[in-house]
């Protein structure tokens, strides 16, 4: 390119051009100490990311086992809660509702179960009858069976956080071993076992007719893998699509759990189904480094907040 100069401006081309070349040396150190400012840590690029591969690989194994997602299964949409139960901070056991005497069958609110136990996860637990309250599902705790039920089968947790699925229907829970177990939650009827479709709710024991229409559902599963699947459906829906989505979700055994309104599932501060009643019971999942202490398993309340139950 040819300048031509008029008037004495070569000083003013001359000034211009040293500055684009004190420009052009300066500017990698302006833009590196840029780059390692807030603004850059951002909006870094994915090739930072292997730069810093020690802080991403800490990210990697500091993340939670236990995670909410939502699924579309046909024109049904589901809330999944998936727990990797190889993760030996993880804890998922039963709950009852928190006493704030001597009543025989406390009941709770599930905003109130939250507030008292502070899970992780929690969704709708074995069945109870409305009226007394009574449960009727068996759960059992560190071994212990803490209430019997007669009904349904059982999904349970030994020892090393391995689940398995318990056949107790015909028999009272004081006949199925516990102490073999860390924990263990009756429900039903059974929707998968090993991979295939097992309903048989008369077969099981369940007589109420309204657990053959189409309702809102509750279900627990587990893979092959060691992934404990926890399952709200708001929609209404039947056993039998119930079962066809555990399926879906790679449920290797499933059993439903209580549904219609006592519906419930909460997620890390997020009430994703609320139930329409008070409860007695509920599945719940905890992390933590260490074992559980009694008052997380079974907390006395001294006092209820007004309008709970």
């Amino acid at each position: 390119m040819t300048v031509i100069l008029r008037n004495g401006s070569f000083f003013v081309v001359a000034c211009l051009l040293a500055s684009i070349t004190l420009w052009s040396l300066y500017l990698p150190d302006i833009v590196d100490a840029r780059s390692s400012g807030p603004s850059a840590r951002r909006h870094a690029p994915r090739l930072s990311a292997r730069r810093h591969s020690p802080r991403s690989s800490v990210r990697r194994s500091s993340r939670s086992s236990v995670g909410h997602y939502k699924k579309r299964v046909g024109n049904i949409q589901v809330n999944v809660v998936r727990v990797n139960l190889k993760d030996p901070r993880v804890h998922v056991l039963p709950i009852l509702a928190p006493s704030a005497g001597d009543t025989p069958c406390p009941r709770a609110s599930f905003r109130y179960f939250i507030q008292c136990y502070h899970p992780v996860a929690a969704i709708s637990g074995t069945f109870f009858d409305t009226r007394t309250f009574r449960i009727t599902g068996n759960l059992a705790v560190r071994g212990r069976l803490v209430r019997e039920g007669y009904i349904g089968n059982a999904i349970a947790f030994d020892a090393n956080n391995a689940p398995c699925f318990i056949r107790n229907t015909g028999r009272m829970g004081r006949h199925t071993p516990w102490e073999k177990y860390r924990a263990g939650l009756g429900g039903g009827p059974t929707l998968l076992l090993n991979g295939r479709l097992a309903l048989n709710p008369r077969g099981e024991g369940f007589r109420d007719p309204g657990l053959f229409r189409p309702a809102r559902r509750s279900a627990v599963g587990f893979t092959r893998n060691r992934v404990l699947l926890l399952v709200n459906v708001p929609k209404a829906i039947t056993l039998r699509q119930l079962a066809k989505i555990m399926k879906s979700l790679g449920a290797l055994c499933a059993l439903s759990l209580d549904g219609g309104s006592s519906t419930a599932m909460y997620y890390r501060g997020r009430v994703l189904s609320s139930p329409r009643r008070p409860l007695t019971n509920l599945l719940a999942v905890f992390e933590t480094r260490g074992p559980l202490h009694a008052h997380t398993l079974a907390p006395r309340v001294a006092r209820a907040p007004r309008g709970t139950p």
